[in-house]
């Protein structure tokens, strides 16, 4: 139990410190492979807090996407470099859903 503690203390760690969309996704997609590993294994609280943090990393995501000039067909900067949705596997309809994720106020999103 520990252990699962200590992991997600360093995913959310990773998280605050992501600065590109390419890390955001990534540990969103981390946590959403561990949502369907430790609920088929039955471990409901751990499905629960993976979910969560999925969420947290979506929500980080589409406040970047947001700020950055997100939308249909446009390109995306990160680091100097452009690129696409497509290109780091985020669909329009992801990123519109996150970037309303980010517009939740603080307190609601945490409710």
């Amino acid at each position: 139990m520990s252990n699962a503690i200590e992991e997600l203390n360093k995913a959310e760690r990773a998280l605050a410190k992501a600065s590109s969309i390419i890390e955001m996704k990534q540990l969103r997609d981390q946590a959403a492979a561990v949502a369907i590993l430790a609920d088929a294994q039955g471990f409901e609280r751990a499905a629960q807090q993976a979910k969560i943090f999925q969420l947290k990393a979506e929500r980080k995501a589409g406040g970047w996407l947001r700020s950055n000039g997100a939308g249909p067909g446009k390109p995306k900067r990160s680091h100097d470099a452009t690129i696409r949705l497509d290109d780091i596997g985020i669909t329009k309809s992801q990123s519109s859903r996150w970037q309303l994720e980010s517009e939740v106020p603080e307190h609601e999103f945490k409710q």
